[in-house]
């Protein structure tokens, strides 16, 4: 994704669905995007729903799932990765008109 840009709200609640991805550094991805503790609060609570949602429903799925089918699922899901990526790059001004 490059050096500019970094995870949103929307790509951790993703991320969070991945069982491999370890739950607490996800959330301190979202301590550093937050500027107080309230956008915390927030993104913690809509990035957590998905999770709650999916595994509370499809739980005991997944868990009889083949290693192929989990395999599937995964690379899925990196589209959404991708969709929800956000779109702006701050690019600075000595690498915007670099010298020839």
């Amino acid at each position: 994704m490059g050096k500019n840009s970094g995870l949103t709200t929307s790509q951790v609640a993703v991320l969070r669905l991945v069982p491999f991805i370890h739950f607490h550094l996800l959330s301190l991805c979202l301590i550093e995007m937050s500027a107080n503790f309230k956008d915390y609060t927030k993104a913690s609570l809509f990035s957590n729903i998905p999770l709650a949602l999916v595994y509370t429903t499809l739980g005991q799925w997944i868990s009889s799932m083949s290693p192929l089918y989990i395999s599937v699922v995964l690379l899925l899901l990196l589209p959404f990765l991708f969709m929800l990526r956000r779109k702006e790059i701050i690019i600075k001004w000595q690498d915007f008109f670099q010298a020839a």
